[in-house]
């Protein structure tokens, strides 16, 4: 899967967007709230279990080790299953108050592909941290 761009979409008043990747997915996306980058991360359910096993680095998760295990717990805790409607959209409006508050996810939306999943952020949030020339400072290692 591949998913690529960025586009501004508005919640309807149930909190449904439309979505683009539907075609993508299969009835279905898994949404995992990202404190530390203050986007939502969605994926298919494959998608969410090898982005999550992934975080555990080369050795891999050990269920004896209570960080990893308090990671996998947070992870797996916070994820959302959401249907694609027949119409395309997801309903974002499920994904629980709390994280949408904490994200500043209102009305306006920024929906970005980002190679084997897609986020959603705050437009302006999202336009702050991706505007200006951190881009090069992030490509290049001088």
């Amino acid at each position: 899967m591949d998913l690529i761009g960025a586009k501004r979409y508005t919640l309807d008043a149930k909190g449904r967007m439309s979505f683009p990747y539907a075609k993508q997915f299969d009835e279905r996306v898994y949404v995992i709230p990202i404190p530390e980058m203050g986007a939502l991360f969605g994926f298919t359910a494959e998608g969410r279990e090898e982005w999550v096993n992934s975080q555990f680095g080369p050795e891999g998760y050990e269920p004896r080790n209570r960080n990893k295990e308090m990671l996998k717990r947070r992870l797996n805790g916070r994820t959302v299953v959401i249907d694609i409607d027949n119409s395309g959209r997801i309903c974002v409006g499920k994904v629980p108050e709390r994280w949408r508050e904490m994200f500043n996810i209102e009305r306006e939306v920024m929906l970005v592909g980002n190679g084997e999943h897609f986020e959603i952020w705050n437009p302006d949030r999202y336009e702050m941290i991706v505007d200006g020339d951190l881009t090069a400072d992030l490509m290049f290692d001088d």
